[in-house]
């Protein structure tokens, strides 16, 4: 066989291996059939297995479990036999136990436990009360949780996993009326929420577990106002959150835990308006957030190193109105997150708490109408993995990024093509070594899907679904067969760097001259769209 045929066959060989085998999709199982989706969410690892809810019609929306294999994907247990709805959610792993809350044919909503058996799967607490049950948060080896009883409104509860250990920790608001406990948090020890008294509104409340150690902790918005607490987040050994005291509107407050040490932390726009601090998240040393304040027109990103003084405005992004920061995640020590810049939409950006290092990262759909939904995302194995929209398709597809322009890019299955790609991927939670998520394919909508990244370099080449280039193998000058105008284009070597970037300023108009690489596999990359061709 003449050499360097052998080279080309063997170079398309290990450019299949690398490319393909960086981002491993395998569909785990269509537990819908032969129509619809199941909608797999709430994975939950659990003594060595993947546990989630999902819908089928025979029998409705149950708890289902899964080793990673089709054959290991099955219902768990049918809680509300037949086909109607036990709607398992709030899986949460306590002292080697799993818990959730579930519908079954007499119970309106009750705490459910397992062993990881159907024998060893039953309803925690067997009295009449404590029904509707939500908010599930473990502490000090307890589950506390919002519920109702037939002489109660939604109250606060707690649970040992026993029916004994089962009770209301305090009637709250007295007699039938709700205080609707929620927004839980651990700080020192102790559960921080939101709740009302009936003489006052919605305030700061916290508990140790006891009845005499539940108490609203300070009325900020006095009288039965309610003071909108809101995104309780621990920093710096401080429990910081958004309240409303009737003068300032609503702004960034701060605790330690006592009544004197529950202050206004700062104003960051005077007046009753209030600032309305949001999506508080830490990363390394600051708190990042998304606040309005009186010098800037709209809701930007902030940051704080945890005192008023160190404080700041990370940057102005759309000076004409309102970036709204939103959905900030944490990712390589930055904060990565979606804004609108006034121009380009609702984009992918990032920011390192410096005005400087405060930037788009992609402009994931061309255009002013913006691509990043960012509402759902994971880091797994080294980079990032979130859902974004790109204009090619009517749905938001699966997106990777290493935290660069040039590596954040869709990725889908080998046989996608742009008409037909991966789209609407949730849930996503890692279990042995693979990225588990529910996802739309082709012809069927949402199922269990799982992915598998080898290594931290590659990427994966999502198939055009009319983009050509032409010879291919080729020499010196290669065309692009059904490009659009004014095309970008990147071309990557085996190892994944670029080599050669440019611009396509009409249809089949320019060659791009590639006579300057060596031989071997080559990837050219148009915006989303990707095609390997060989350079002999």
């Amino acid at each position: 066989m003449n050499k360097n045929l052998m080279f080309l066959l063997c170079a398309i060989a290990i450019s299949i291996s690398c490319t393909y085998s960086q981002y491993n999709f395998e569909f785990v199982k269509d537990i819908r059939q032969p129509d619809g989706g199941s909608s797999p969410k709430d994975f939950t690892e659990y003594n060595g297995k993947l546990y989630f809810s999902a819908y089928s019609d025979s029998t409705g929306i149950e708890l289902w479990v899964t080793d990673g294999t089709g054959a290991g994907t099955h219902v768990f247990k049918d809680i509300n036999p037949g086909p109607a709805l036990a709607e398992p959610r709030f899986l949460t792993v306590l002292n080697n136990l799993l818990y959730f809350i579930a519908y079954d044919v007499v119970n309106y909503g009750r705490i459910w436990v397992t062993d990881g058996t159907e024998e060893g799967t039953h309803i925690v607490y067997t009295g009449e009360d404590a029904q509707g049950p939500y908010n599930m948060t473990p502490l000090n080896n307890l589950l506390f949780f919002s519920a109702s009883d037939n002489t109660n409104g939604q109250e606060l509860w707690v649970t040992d996993g026993t029916n004994e250990g089962t009770r209301m920790v305090k009637d709250i608001y007295p007699g039938p009326d709700y205080s609707y406990p929620n927004g839980f948090i651990e700080y020192k020890g102790e559960l921080y929420f939101r709740a009302m008294d009936g003489v006052n509104s919605n305030e700061l409340w916290v508990t140790d577990g006891t009845a005499d150690g539940t108490h609203i902790l300070k009325d900020i918005n006095p009288g039965n106002h309610s003071s909108t607490v809101y995104s309780l987040t621990v920093f710096k050994n401080k429990l910081f959150f958004k309240a409303d005291d009737g003068t300032h509107g609503e702004e960034l407050w701060v605790t330690d835990g006592t009544y004197d040490g529950t202050i206004l932390f700062k104003e960051f726009a005077h007046g009753i308006q209030g600032s309305s601090p949001v999506n508080l998240k830490v990363v390394g040393e600051k708190m990042f957030f998304s606040a309005f304040d009186t010098v800037t027109v709209g809701s930007e990103l902030w940051a704080t190193d945890g005192t008023p003084e160190g404080t700041y405005l990370v940057k102005d992004i759309n000076t004409y109105s309102s970036s709204y920061p939103e959905s900030l995640t944490e990712y390589n020590g930055k904060v990565y997150f979606r804004a609108d810049d006034g121009i380009l939409g609702y984009e992918f950006w990032v920011s390192d708490g410096s005005a400087e290092g405060t930037y788009m990262v992609k402009d994931c759909y061309p255009g002013s109408s913006g691509g990043c939904s960012f509402s759902t995302k994971c880091v797994y194995n080294g980079k990032m993995y979130f859902d974004a929209f790109d204009g090619s398709s009517n749905g938001a597809q699966l997106w990777v990024t290493n935290g660069t322009e040039d590596g954040t890019y869709t990725i889908a299955p080998p046989d996608a093509t742009q008409s037909a790609p991966l789209m609407n991927a949730n849930g996503f939670n890692e279990y042995n070594g693979s990225l588990y998520f529910g996802a739309s394919f082709d012809e069927r909508n949402l199922e269990l899907w799982k992915l598998t990244s080898e290594d931290n370099t590659g990427f994966q080449v999502v198939k055009a679904a009319e983009l050509e280039v032409y010879p291919n193998p080729v020499t010196s000058n290669l065309w692009l067969k059904n490009a659009s105008p004014d095309t970008f284009y990147d071309i990557y070597n085996i190892e994944g760097k670029v080599v050669i970037s440019g611009k396509i300023e009409g249809i089949n108009t320019v060659p791009i001259n590639v006579s300057s690489l060596r031989q071997g596999i080559y990837i050219l990359r148009t915006e989303n769209r990707s095609i390997r061709f060989v350079r002999q």
